[in-house]
């Protein structure tokens, strides 16, 4: 699972029942891999969490989501965490290189100096289904989409570490070939997808 799992299937839905003589086909992957498939034009556009190089794409923002720390509402810390450095005795349970959801953790980690390497222990795992899954299991902490959490955050299995030195949001943003001939028709169905969210 990525985080356009979480994401993308409600609009997604509305937009077919909108349009049921529309076939397309819905591919999930990280950040990294949609890149190399739109480049290779094996993709039509893409909706990524991560960093992109902006002159190469077309560009419509999908929704700015909230980036927060998160560990399960049983988790014991030692003493209460206060900053970004009072969690480096945590297990972290990261994403894989290529996923947006490591590369937006990474880059904001070097801003205050840090990096993955700074917490004592971590667990990497190629699926955000099995980094919730252990996050409920009270393996560690994590840092993610509020999206992607927001059930278990509702009802309590897990909680948000609020940090006096970590608040961030981001973009979710649709991307595609600037030179496409089928730009328009790209731009159209991303700004209605758009629109089921909004």
């Amino acid at each position: 699972m990525t985080i356009g799992e979480y994401v993308v299937s409600s609009p997604v839905s509305q937009y077919l029942k909108k349009h049921p003589e529309v076939n397309f086909k819905i591919h999930f992957s990280n950040t990294q891999d949609l890149l190399k498939s739109l480049e290779n034009g094996e993709i039509d556009f893409a909706l990524v969490e991560g960093y992109f190089p902006e002159k190469t794409f077309e560009t419509l923002v999908y929704k700015t989501v909230d980036f927060v720390a998160v560990c399960s509402s049983n988790h014991v810390f030692k003493n209460k965490p206060r900053f970004l450095r009072d969690l480096f005795e945590e297990r972290l349970i990261i994403r894989e290189p290529g996923s947006g959801t490591r590369n937006i953790l990474e880059r904001n980690l070097a801003l205050q100096n840090y990096s993955v390497e700074n917490f004592s222990h971590y667990i990497q795992i190629e699926n955000m289904h099995s980094v919730i899954q252990l996050l409920l299991e009270d393996c560690g902490i994590s840092f993610l989409y509020r999206a992607a959490v927001e059930k278990e955050l509702k009802e309590g299995s897990l909680m948000q570490i609020r940090l006096k030195d970590f608040s961030m949001k981001h973009d979710f943003t649709f991307l595609w070939q600037k030179d496409s001939a089928f730009a328009g028709e790209i731009k159209m169905l991303c700004s209605e997808l758009k629109s089921f969210f909004c």
